[in-house]
Formats: structure tokens, sequence, C-alpha cells
């Protein structure tokens, strides 16, 4: 119950890299480390951090660049998009199931459904749309483009404890409620066109490995550039843009505001802040809204070998 507790809320992290149609033109490279890592240096007179994380797991990055690593070691408190601890990841896996007394398979039009479970079956050991029982709707669309073949945790989840294990403080940014919430606030009717976009792109092309290869390179404006195709239809604007306001650009200027509440509570305090690397480009980004709030924030690059 535990590890299917702390699967779903994780996916429900994904879910902003996952509910989006990608164009068939975009080639991505091989690349086996991370090339550019996504770290920025928040300046002052005690710098902070600010670093985007991918929320996958994958043994490409069982070993961050040393400038990553020498980032978290010298900060006082690290804080992740949720906090990662088994009561938060536990009751936000209740905040998941539907409340309108609804299996799955009495929401979704039979069609869908047995796509749905087609694929399910053949990607997963133990998912089917009978397991999935009472999930709302966004949730199994975040299940769709995720596979249960990767081992273990997640960059953000290995970067939170790995602080709890050096005694820093660690906290979430925000709440695994407030994520759920902004899901929630898309309607029945669009949860399903979201899985069935979801299912389409999976069907399309590696979504996983496409955005794995554009963070290890360093890209974040194509990964932003990824998420504007969302989890609509190029047609479906109106579900588009609601898409784009609540996931990204809100939640963008509610982070970089809490962001700016801690470091000006705490002026003695070095902050290690990790969000997805979605939320660090684009014109509505975290480190657009922090420089509106006056600060200066430098991208560091690799240190050079020394031999």
């Amino acid at each position: 119950m535990l590890d299917f507790a702390k699967r779903l809320v994780h996916l429900g992290l994904i879910a902003i890299v996952c509910l989006f149609s990608l164009s068939a033109g975009v080639q991505a490279k091989r690349l086996t480390e991370v090339k550019q890592p996504m770290l920025w240096v928040i300046e002052g007179e005690r710098p902070s951090w600010l670093f985007g994380t991918i929320h996958l797991a994958d043994k490409r990055l069982d070993k961050l660049p040393l400038a990553v690593d020498l980032a978290l070691r010298s900060s006082d408190a690290v804080y992740t998009e949720i906090p990662m601890e088994f009561a938060e990841l536990l009751a936000a896996r209740q905040a998941m199931m539907r409340t309108d007394g609804k299996q799955l398979n009495q929401v979704l039009p039979s069609p869908l459904l047995e796509r749905l479970d087609e694929h399910l079956r053949s990607t997963s050991t133990f998912l089917s749309v009978e397991a999935l029982g009472n999930l709302k709707t966004w949730v199994v669309s975040t299940l769709v483009a995720v596979p249960d073949n990767t081992s273990g945790p997640a960059l953000d989840i290995r970067l939170y404890h790995q602080a709890k294990e050096l005694n820093k403080e660690v906290g979430g940014i925000e709440t695994a409620f407030e994520q759920v919430g902004y899901f929630d606030r898309f309607t029945e009717d669009e949860q399903i066109r979201m899985l069935e976009e979801s299912l389409n792109a999976y069907e399309a092309q590696d979504i996983n490995e496409l955005m794995m290869q554009w963070y290890l390179e360093g890209n974040v404006e194509n990964l932003v550039e990824l998420m504007q195709k969302l989890s609509a239809p190029d047609t479906d604007q109106v579900l588009q843009q609601k898409f784009i306001q609540l996931l990204l650009n809100e939640r963008n200027k509610i982070m970089a505001e809490r962001m700016d509440a801690k470091l000006k509570a705490n002026p003695n305090t070095r902050y290690f802040f990790a969000v997805g690397a979605g939320h660090l480009g684009g014109s509505e980004s975290v480190i657009r809204f922090l420089e509106q709030k006056g600060y200066k924030l430098k991208r560091i690059g690799i240190p050079a070998k020394v031999d």
C-alpha cells in the first residue's frame, strides 16, 4: 500500500511533463549524463540556489554534476516542490480518490476504457482499469505515460532525503494537497480529453526519453515549449490556456512568492530550492517572478575538471 501511495503521488508530480502531444519532427540526442545542470545562484550576501529537477527515476541521474552537489552541501535548507514525507504522501493518495461514489469504469466511455486497459496491461506489471478503482481521471492520465520499470527514487525525492541525511532543514514549497487541488479544477470532461491525449502522446513516441534528453542537455526552453503543447489538441485553445495558467503560470508565481518570503524572513539561511525544470523557463517562470522582486539570478555551469 505504501509503495502504491508513493507512486501515485509522485506520478501526480510529473503530470505536467506527460500530458501533452509532441511534434513528430522533434529529435532527441542520446546523452548519457548531464551536459549542463539547470542550476542558478540567487545572488546576495549569503547566496541561495535554484535547481531544476525532473520528476523521473533514471540511472543517468545517479551522479549529478559537482556544481549541484556543492550547492546542495553548502546550503542550510533544502525545499522541494512538496515535502517528501510518508504522512504527506499518504494523505495525498486519499485526495486522489473520487468523491462522487463512482468507479473509473462508470465514468469513461467504453472505447476509451478498453483502450486504456489494453495500454496499462501492456506497459505495467500491476496496473489495469480494475486496479485503478475510484481514482480521479486526471491521476490516470499521469499513470499512462510512466512505465513501472524504473528503479530507485526520482531525482527530487533523492535530493530531499540526501538533505535529511546531511541534517539540513527540509520542506516543501507547496503541499501535496495544493498540487492535487490544481488538477481538481479541471472538469470531468476536460480530464477525459487529457487522458485521451496522454494516450495519443505516449503511443506517438517515447515521451520520457525525449524529456530526459532535453534535461540532460540543459535545454530548459525546449522543455517549456513541450509543455505548451499540453494535453489537448491544438484546436482546443480553451483547455490549453487553462492548463498553462493553472499548472504553470499560477504555480510559478506562488512558488516565487514563497521563496521570496523565506529568503526575506531568514536572510542568514542559504536555501536550495528544487522544482521541476519546466517551471524555470518562459516569460512567466519562477526565475522571471523572482527577478521582478529584485533578485539577481545567474546560471551556473559545470566546473572545469582539474588535471
